[in-house]
């Protein structure tokens, strides 16, 4: 546990408020699931997005402040050092945490830093540009880890865009918040991904416009 985290706890569970999600999720591995375009990690799994096990999702909910979240007075905070994301309430001059959560962002760099805001909010959403191909006849899987503007070889290829469940859009040409996988360190083409526990949570209290800092 972070040294916030350790700050945070004998606080919030004094008021009773405080959820710790250990994120510890059982199913198909993540290497898995990508290997295989019927798994839910494409299709959803009925919840949407990855359903395997993501190692550091360790989140904390601050119940009461996030009950009193809204798009009114919610901000998200990321931070690519710490691979981190908080979702705060700030109103009448205090800036209260709601929810802090394990993130994996860009590697590489591919996450922009900056200020922005919430662009687009959809309950579902697929890559126009990251997924699989497969055969379009026998749906056997040619590239798991795919670019739609990279066709393999063969006249059969179909392109399966990667689901992006609960999908913030951060900037116009593409980055944004998603349920995903979260391993230990930056691992995405650029969005942000959030353990789908929490991604919905966020999702929830923000709209298009609420206000997203990106630090390094």
């Amino acid at each position: 546990m972070s040294p916030r985290a350790v700050l945070l706890l004998p606080i919030a569970l004094a008021a009773g408020s405080i959820l710790l999600l250990p994120g510890c999720e059982t199913g198909p591995s993540y290497s898995t699931q990508l290997r295989d375009p019927g798994s839910s990690y494409y299709t959803g799994g009925g919840r949407g997005g990855y359903d395997g096990e993501t190692p550091s999702s360790s989140a904390i909910v601050n119940q009461e402040v996030l009950d009193r979240t809204d798009p009114s007075n919610a901000r998200i905070e990321i931070s690519l050092g710490e691979q981190k994301a908080r979702l705060y309430r700030v109103a009448g001059g205090s800036k209260e945490l709601a929810i802090e959560t394990r993130i994996s962002t860009g590697r590489e760099g591919r996450t922009p830093v900056g200020t922005y805001s919430v662009l687009e909010k959809l309950r579902q959403k697929n890559s126009s540009l990251y997924g699989s191909w497969v055969d379009g006849q026998s749906g056997a899987l040619i590239q798991g880890d795919g670019d739609s503007r990279n066709r393999p070889a063969g006249g059969n290829a179909e392109f399966q865009g990667s689901p992006m469940p609960y999908w913030l859009r951060i900037t116009r040409d593409g980055v944004g918040m998603h349920v995903g996988y979260v391993p230990n360190h930056p691992a995405s083409h650029g969005c942000i991904r959030v353990p789908n526990r929490i991604q919905p949570l966020i999702w929830e209290r923000v709209a298009v416009g609420t206000p997203i800092d990106i630090r390094a």
